[in-house]
């Protein structure tokens, strides 16, 4: 049940939605512009021409709901790349079985876009599809809850996405509160069963920071994937000083490499995790659980995340997981496998870091190795046992892939520079090997 549900039904409404005389974005903002009726639901049919005025999007700030029947479309054309801005929602918006597209080359931010003019409360898509033109620089959904060049904000609570999917040139979906204070703005998001795919076509130069189906970032708390599907990103999710995070059950799918004009190598990556580049505060407080990730580069990559818990899935990349100066990583019962050359996962400044159970393997790996399958620097600290390692003994003459020869074990395939790193009933291929306790 909506919460407009439980208001009565004035004289001369329509109960089960009031339609909209004509089919364009400026037919549907004076309706809205006229609504009186906190909760009223208009019904919209068909197809929607958004291409006049490209620089005035329609804007929403009342409480309102806009239902779509049979195949309801906004479009933009070939002009208009900025569809729908919302702000200043007090009580609650829907926004339900309708399209968003355009084939718009830009847009000043995305198709759908929330900013900063006034706080959002409530706020739901179901059933919505995002589609951006493939070359054009811009997101499918936006949503900024803190602009440095006005130094003003707001606040953005109960945001959900259900059943959607996006796709752009850019970003699927992108939500920002970048005052860096800690003082999440954005808070209680939720996305359930949602998609992005094929983002980041646009521009070369940028795939490096472009490309995410997901990217959440800055000062917001209290977020929820739960079956999350990522198809053709160049990465996945992304979590920039979020905290108090769940991603439930994440499927990954890009074998993508793309070339960036000064000869970049970008691969894809499954799931990213950082503090921004010191410019916030660490991704923490977070559990990934289940799910399979299959990529082009890292499953995971994480650079200042503490507290963070991954467990179970199975997850392959063509290069190894690389996690650096954070605290309490846990990876329980987590199968991860690197078919590249370097390790399966590498650890730098990690402290109090617990790996239990599972598989790690590169026994599918077609290059002859560089490093042992799994390391830690000497600014480690943590436990690993009940671990299966697996290699590849065809590679280097019917030799196992072992980088250090014929050294102890320590160094071949659980390698640690810091003796407090301790290690038990690990297992190498099927063999028993000894402890470090």
């Amino acid at each position: 049940m909506h919460w407009s549900d439980l208001l009565p039904i004035p004289p001369g409404a329509f109960p089960m939605g009031k339609p909209i005389a004509g089919r364009t974005k400026a037919a549907i903002q004076a309706a809205i512009d006229a609504s009186t009726t906190p909760g009223e639901r208009f019904v919209l049919v068909g197809e929607y021409d958004f291409s006049a005025d490209p620089d005035k999007p329609l804007v929403i700030q009342k409480n309102v709901e806009l239902i779509g029947t049979a195949g309801t479309v906004f479009t933009g054309k070939r002009s208009s790349g900025a569809l729908v801005k919302i702000h200043s929602i007090s009580k609650g918006l829907t926004l339900r079985n309708i399209t968003f597209v355009s084939q718009a080359l830009t847009s000043p931010t995305a198709l759908v876009y929330c900013n900063e003019e006034g706080d959002i409360n409530n706020l739901l898509f179901d059933t919505c599809t995002f589609i951006g033109h493939k070359n054009g620089n811009y997101n499918a959904v936006g949503m900024n809850a803190w602009s440095a060049v006005g130094n003003k904000g707001a606040r953005f609570t109960n945001i959900t996405f259900q059943h959607c999917t996006a796709s752009a040139g850019r970003m699927g979906y992108e939500l920002l509160s970048h005052k860096n204070d800690g003082d999440p703005r954005i808070t209680k998001l939720r996305f359930i069963n949602c998609r992005a795919e094929q983002c980041g076509t646009a521009i070369a130069d940028y795939a490096n920071t472009h490309g995410m189906g997901f990217s959440i970032s800055g000062d917001i708390a209290d977020v929820t994937l739960t079956n999350p599907v990522c198809i053709d990103t160049l990465l996945g999710i992304e979590l920039v000083g979020t905290r108090r995070f769940t991603v439930a059950n994440p499927r990954i799918s890009s074998q993508r490499v793309v070339k960036t004009t000064d000869n970049q190598l970008i691969r894809s990556t499954g799931i990213s995790l950082s503090d921004g580049g010191s410019r916030g505060q660490s991704a923490q407080d977070g559990r990934i659980t289940g799910g399979a990730i299959t990529v082009s580069g890292r499953v995971i990559n994480a650079f200042y995340a503490d507290a963070v818990t991954m467990a179970g899935g199975t997850h392959v990349g063509g290069q190894h997981a690389q996690l650096q100066h954070g605290t309490g990583l846990r990876f329980l019962n987590v199968n991860l496998e690197c078919t590249g050359s370097h390790y399966v996962a590498e650890f730098g400044d990690e402290r109090n870091v617990v790996i239990d159970g599972g598989n790690w393997s590169r026994k599918r790996a077609t290059a002859a190795p560089r490093y042992e399958p799994l390391s830690f620097d000497k600014s480690c600290s943590g436990t690993v046992r009940n671990l299966h390692i697996w290699t590849n003994k065809a590679i280097k003459n019917g030799q196992s892939d072992n980088y250090f020869g014929n050294e102890p074990f320590t160094k071949n395939y659980l390698y640690s520079a810091s003796p407090a790193v301790r290690w038990g009933n690990i297992v190498w291929n099927g063999a028993k090997q000894p402890d470090h306790l």
